[in-house]
């Protein structure tokens, strides 16, 4: 028996976490994933949820798994070879893996909806900031509701799979500021040491 906010749903562990608000395209062929394919699609809203693997491999399972992931729904599908399909999907909210179920067919958890931080406006101290303010009135993310912003900035950067689930993760406005700036230093850091000394 399950609460409104707590669901089971079919689980696709990967290698990097999906964002609220961000397209991911993915490619199905494995036998366990084209079986929770061919279920999700005899749904009206075909939904999964996304989590990072922290160990292991994306293909035969025996992988370790986070616990905050993302659920997703499909945008789009193709079948590319026989057998295996692309698909793309779009993160919608936060979820909390609350227990792993059996695997067979396919991964499957108990889940429950986890709510972004509230973002009270943009004048809000946690929210504002000389380097994301500036970002965030920037023309890609000026339309962008705020509470999505941090999400969609992360997936238009070269950002790492760990540095990602660190953003998706954090419980608080402040701490995904946090995230951010220290990914922002980070990717400063980077683009010094690449530029050639100059005379």
């Amino acid at each position: 028996m399950t609460d409104a906010s707590t669901s089971s749903i079919a689980m696709f562990p990967l290698g990097r976490p999906c964002l609220p608000g961000e397209l991911l395209p993915l490619r199905i062929f494995e036998p366990r994933y084209l079986s929770m394919l061919r279920d999700l699609l005899a749904t009206p809203d075909p939904q999964f949820g996304v989590v990072l693997i922290d160990r292991g491999s994306e293909v035969g399972g025996g992988d370790v798994r986070r616990s905050i992931g993302t659920s997703v729904a499909v945008v789009s599908i193709e079948e590319v070879a026989p057998n295996q399909f692309g698909l793309v999907v779009i993160g919608r909210e936060r979820i909390r893996v609350l227990q792993w179920l059996d695997d067979d067919p396919y991964p499957r958890a108990l889940v429950e909806d986890w709510p972004a931080p509230i973002y009270i406006g943009a004048d809000d101290p946690d929210s504002s900031g000389d380097r994301l303010g500036q970002l965030f009135d920037s023309d890609s993310l000026k339309h962008v509701p705020l509470e999505q912003k941090l999400f969609t900035l992360a997936s238009m950067l070269p950002i790492g799979a760990l540095d990602l689930q660190s953003l998706l993760e954090a419980d608080s406005v402040r701490a995904q500021r946090s995230v951010m700036e220290e990914i922002l230093h980070h990717l400063e850091d980077l683009a010094r040491f690449d530029d050639p000394p100059t005379e």
